[in-house]
């Protein structure tokens, strides 16, 4: 027998010693292959694709192309959110019922791919000159609720799969990363889509006659860019969605089914825990200010600033700022500062922009080419900033959630990754619904009218409030939950050595007995928890979060 360092003995046995590595190798959490992680992002394609496309264009589509009333507009757009929100813990719950050899999330993914994609494709679709009002309106309702049902039943287990690339929270986070980059890609892409085929294809779907529009004919140039852009959208959709669904496996030790609870159980289940219950007010109150800019950004652009010509390249310029810049967010802020500084500095990006973009002059038909450029410039350098700070906000937010759910698991002894998920999306989806669907009715009280051509200064007036005084106080409201929110850089490393803790212990019960002549290893594991009880109250981490200590538990401890 050799001694170790803490008097502890290991066994001579080549077998026993055979048998100790192995259990120590499967036991370790391993590194994640980096095409694992592209794999699992490219699922979230399908959403990032379809929804941000929605959220840019869809009112533009159904006011200015559809000449869809706003009344109407505002109960589509608010029913269907609700809709959407209330599906999801529904889906959460049915996906914890579901048993399959593929398991129990991607058979949701599998199967929902193609009808989405073939309902996001007919509603880009304008029906006949024949049809009334009301008739139009019941079309794009019925299909605007099939949809979010169809992209809820996709989108739910998708996030829930996060939790099955590793349950190390480092890989996680990096997994969150690149599905946070895929994400901004895919809304950047499906962007670009639809404003090449706009800027391609556009002729205008109507002649003004005496300031009103007048349509051209049955099918425009407008209408078959919004068509085709819908196409080439729903054919990635399918593509990306099956093949994340194919090569992500789900972990068998995180396919253990949770007793299924119903709506408001699982409600209070996860909003009594505080921790998430911060993080669900600050990024649904969040997440409502972009919505504010998201929903209306178009209009205000066509109509408040008078540069109708831009406004689908304004978008994509703001995009790709969210796209570059959330490299910059993880390498020199998120990880120096934090996760809540990180939020925070978004925020303080953010905030000036929608005030500063508010208060541009419109544009006249007679100024000077030197002042059209002038204030087509500042609007580019503004929807830079922006973006820069939309990425924060996400980014961090996101990368927030499996800290929640993993710090659950020391109180609960369970992870109901499936629940928390599930409402996280359920409230964010739910504010912004009724937040698009009253700022789109409160277009109608500032006089927007679908025929003219051009509207009047009310309505001008009323788009430049949606822009800057909506979502700063959303974002006012989502600072103070920010405050409380507890989970620190500390905290979280603390709720990470506890769990392997419990971890190491029960994998050390099972292996004593195995062993029970030989109680050397129960030494060996005592020590173990000795130096991680040093490292906690010293407080001493190493510059890439782990602890100083972190070779020797790998080596020995993590059992």
């Amino acid at each position: 027998m050799d001694d170790d360092p803490d008097g502890g003995h290991f066994s001579s046995d080549p077998e026993f010693k055979e048998s100790l590595v192995t259990s120590l190798s499967a036991i370790a959490i391993h590194k994640v292959p980096i095409s694992r992680k592209v794999l699992y992002a490219l699922g979230t394609l399908p959403y990032a694709f379809t929804l941000n496309v929605i959220g840019f264009y869809f009112n533009v589509f159904l006011l200015d192309v559809a000449l869809v009333d706003p009344l109407y507009v505002s109960a589509i757009v608010l029913t269907g959110r609700v809709w959407d929100a209330i599906t999801d813990p529904i889906i959460g719950n049915l996906s914890l019922r579901t048993k399959t050899r593929l398991g129990r999330l991607r058979p949701w993914l599998l199967c929902s791919a193609i009808p989405g994609a073939t309902v996001f494709f007919f509603l880009w679709y304008i029906p006949g000159e024949d049809w009334l009002m009301v008739h139009k309106f019941a079309y794009f309702f019925v299909l605007y609720l099939c949809f979010q049902a169809l992209l809820t039943c996709y989108h739910v287990p998708y996030t829930a799969l996060i939790m099955h690339v590793s349950q190390d929270f480092r890989e996680r986070d990096s997994a969150t990363f690149y599905r946070m980059s895929m994400d901004t890609f895919g809304i950047l892409l499906g962007n670009v889509i639809y404003a090449v085929s706009i800027g391609v294809l556009a002729d205008g779907p109507e002649k003004c006659v005496g300031g009103r529009k007048q349509r051209q004919g049955n099918t425009s140039g407008t209408e078959m860019a919004y068509w085709l852009g819908a196409l080439g959208i729903a054919v990635l959709y399918i593509v990306m969605g099956l093949t994340s669904a194919i090569f992500t496996k789900e972990q068998e030790d995180q396919q253990k089914l949770n007793k299924t609870v119903s709506f408001f159980q699982g409600l209070k289940l996860t909003m009594r825990f505080r921790p998430y219950f911060y993080l669900v007010m600050m990024y649904m109150f969040g997440w409502i200010a972009v919505n504010f800019l998201q929903a209306n950004f178009g209009l205000f652009v066509i109509h408040a600033l008078n540069m109708p010509d831009h406004f689908q390249y304004v978008i994509v310029v703001l995009l790709t700022s969210m796209l570059l810049s959330m490299q910059a967010w993880q390498r020199l802020v998120l990880r120096r500062f934090g996760k809540k500084t990180s939020l925070f500095c978004g925020y303080m990006l953010y905030i000036p922009t929608v005030i500063s973009i508010s208060m541009l002059p419109m544009q006249e038909e007679d100024e000077s080419q030197q002042d059209a450029w002038w204030k087509l410039t500042v609007v580019y350098v503004i929807a830079v900033i922006n973006g820069f700070g939309i990425s924060g906000m996400y980014l961090s937010a996101w990368s927030m959630l499996p800290d929640v759910i993993e710090e659950s698991e020391i109180p609960y002894g369970v992870r109901r990754e499936e629940l928390f998920y599930a409402y996280f999306v359920f409230f964010t989806k739910f504010g912004a619904g009724v937040t698009i669907g009253i700022s789109t009715a409160i277009l109608k009280i500032g006089e927007y009218d679908v025929n003219k051509c051009k509207q009047n200064e009310n309505t001008r007036l009323t788009l430049r409030m949606l822009m800057s005084v909506g979502p700063v106080v959303m974002l006012l409201i989502s600072l103070i939950f920010l405050h409380y929110y507890p989970i620190t850089e500390d905290r979280r490393k603390r709720t990470k050595l506890e769990l392997e803790n419990r971890k190491r212990d029960s994998g050390k019960a099972r292996l004593l007995e195995d062993t029970p002549a030989d109680n050397s290893l129960a030494s060996a594991g005592d020590s173990a928890t000795r130096t991680n009880e040093h490292v906690l109250d010293s407080g001493h981490y190493g510059s890439n979060g782990a602890t100083e200590h972190e070779d020797v538990e790998l080596s020995v401890s993590k059992l």
